[in-house]
């Protein structure tokens, strides 16, 4: 249970202390266990009609506690939420939709349950959350490697995302874990320098 654990209870507390209130009723919306984000289209038929109005808005939220019973996070959710920080997630979530979290370069405090389907570029460009060795890692899930040279994908990678490599001029050569099955279309594209690739 990652309600009881020392880190979501920290971050909890330090979301508490924001003065922006976390989920509100005015920017999110929920179609049945989906979260949505005003204004997105998504898939099911659900939708708000209310974009024109809420578009300012997504850019000034800081941070999220989305609420237990959501069992998923709809396409597009928190997409470029550009000053978002802190998310926690709750232990009924199941999936989190496509390019959920795309572009919320500012993320940098996620709390995530495990067992959770994240679907394709759905934390891309959050470099905030990549570790010391320039990986981007979500749930087993490589988004994206932000170094060249040679690179050794670790053994925790169980999934690698779309565009994971691509655009890394100085990218030399990638050995890549044994348990992978399969590797995006354009896992490499555009790197020019990349000579070895041993799966």
């Amino acid at each position: 249970d990652i309600s009881s654990s020392k880190e979501y209870k920290e971050l909890l507390q330090l979301i508490s202390r924001n003065e922006d209130k976390l989920l509100s009723s005015l920017t999110m919306k929920r179609c049945g266990r989906r979260l949505l984000f005003a204004g997105r289209e998504t898939r099911n038929g659900c939708r708000n009609s209310r974009k024109n109005k809420t578009v300012a808005k997504r850019k000034k939220i800081t941070s999220v506690v989305v609420p237990e019973g959501i069992t998923e996070i709809g396409e597009d959710a928190f997409y470029e939420c550009e000053s978002l920080e802190s998310v926690i997630l709750p232990n009924s979530l199941k999936i989190i939709g496509t390019r959920a979290f795309l572009r919320c370069a500012k993320l940098n405090n996620l709390i995530l349950p495990d067992g959770v389907n994240i679907e394709s570029s759905a934390f891309s460009g959050c470099n905030a959350l990549a570790d010391e060795s320039g990986f981007l890692i979500v749930g087993g899930t490589l988004f994206r490697c932000l170094r060249g040279g040679d690179i050794v994908v670790p053994e925790t990678v169980t999934k690698i995302d779309e565009y994971a490599f691509s655009n890394l001029p100085n990218l030399r050569s990638i050995v890549f874990p044994e348990g992978l099955k399969s590797l995006p279309s354009h896992t490499v594209n555009d790197c020019k320098n990349l000579e070895v690739v041993t799966i």
